[in-house]
């Protein structure tokens, strides 16, 4: 009896001390997972990282491609475990470790997920590059090629060279506007789209003040593409004051401004949209 109650006990004590030192490793990023299929996210922001994968997250959530994905963060930033916002999460985890090791690649299960996103270290610092680049071509050496590489870029200058070792996705970091990183993920090639919305390379954005009344939006879009104008995307509305983006093309208007997107060199004059 005697031997059987120490047996019995010495189990017990083994398997929850067990339990217990498998917590604190999952709590810590020390824990294999074996994902598949799973969303693996390189790096994080130096500043406020747990405000931006919150609003990461919350917009992958949102989407139905990846509503119910798994996600992973490699990183050393939450050496003692993720901040209790993040840690609530449910789906999510990360691994404490250095995104440019491969045997840390090889523990997060790279070669499996189905999206991997490397972020920028520092965004402002064109040195990130480097480190980037070299992530990707270490997930080249693993042989990865069905998973959608999302690689941000600091220099504009890298971004062929980043699409030579296998990035797919290729965005400017924009820390204050996480979602258009899932914006890419979800739609590709929209984040050229909404970049190009900062810049003057290709097209432009004009605002135009004048009264819009009687019109079907349909009516306006397609006078202004048919005359050779631009492409109408809003307008703000005369009573309430409010941008009103897309619209339905039966839709009324009764505007006091109009928003055209139009090619460089080519933007119209009021008199000619009015």
């Amino acid at each position: 009896y005697l031997g059987g109650i120490f047996i019995v006990a010495k189990a017990a004590g083994d398997y929850f001390d067990y339990r217990a030192k498998s917590r604190l490793r999952k709590k810590c990023g020390n824990w294999r997972w074996h994902m598949s299929g799973h969303i693996l996210i390189i790096n994080t922001p130096r500043e406020d990282g747990e405000r931006f994968f919150l609003r990461v997250i919350e917009q992958l959530r949102a989407s139905e491609a990846y509503r119910d994905k798994m996600v992973q963060i490699v990183t050393r930033q939450f050496a003692d475990g993720l901040p209790d916002r993040l840690a609530q999460l449910t789906g999510l985890a990360h691994h404490n470790g250095d995104g440019s090791d491969p045997d840390t690649l090889k523990h997060v299960d790279a070669n499996e997920a189905a999206v991997i996103v490397i972020l920028a270290r520092k965004e402002n610092d064109v040195g990130s590059d480097s480190r980037t680049f070299d992530i990707l071509h270490r997930l080249r050496d693993l042989g990865i090629e069905n998973a959608l590489v999302l690689a941000e870029c600091v220099d504009d200058r890298n971004r062929e060279r980043f699409r030579k070792v296998g990035a797919d996705i290729i965005i400017r970091p924009v820390r204050a506007y996480p979602e258009m990183l899932v914006r890419g993920l979800v739609a590709p090639g929209s984040e050229q789209i909404i970049e190009n919305m900062f810049t003057s390379s290709s097209a432009e954005y004009a605002r135009y003040d004048l009264a819009i009344n009687g019109k079907t939006w349909s009516e306006v879009v397609c006078t202004l593409m048919r005359n050779d104008l631009g492409t109408a995307v809003g307008y703000i509305d005369a009573d309430t004051g409010q941008l009103e983006t897309n619209p339905r093309a039966r839709s009324q208007i009764n505007g006091s401004a109009l928003f055209i997107i139009a090619s460089e060199g080519a933007i119209p004059n009021v008199d000619q949209v009015r």
